[in-house]
């Protein structure tokens, strides 16, 4: 299987937030999860996408999803640091929760001036043996 990457980006708006949760629900369908799998990345990210708009600087949002030879799928989101974030680069205790209860591992960062999510999610492909698809017709 090849590694594959799919990113997006958007301007810092909770809107937008919303193309990310769709971008990762086509990764994880491109994937062959089931449905509990989906809805815990698009919690995740949601979180993720969240914690860089309340410490960011406003500046687009970039996040990458990457997955491929047998490793799981992880997800990384960045931004420019706002004052917020200066110094702090923690969760509160319910994100904190929520990251923990929908994806397998979570970190999130300060540094260079910039802020950070890198998430792990639970996600297996159904059938990797079968990436790519075969073509239809």
């Amino acid at each position: 299987m090849e590694n594959r990457t799919v990113g997006v980006s958007i301007e810092a708006d909770h809107r937008f937030v919303r193309v990310v949760r769709l971008v990762a629900s086509g990764v994880a369908s491109i994937m062959g999860v089931d449905v509990d799998a989906v809805d815990d990345l698009r919690i995740a990210v949601d979180e993720g996408c969240t914690w860089l708009l309340n410490h960011g600087d406003g500046s687009t949002i970039d996040v990458e999803f990457r997955w491929g030879d047998g490793a799981p799928l992880e997800v990384i989101g960045e931004t420019g640091a706002g004052p917020a974030a200066v110094g702090e680069a923690a969760v509160d205790r319910l994100v904190e929760a929520i990251l923990a209860a929908s994806c397998a591992a979570h970190h999130v960062e300060f540094a260079d001036g910039r802020v950070r999510f890198r998430l792990l999610a639970r996600v297996e492909s159904a059938d990797r043996a079968a990436w790519p698809p075969e073509p239809v017709g």
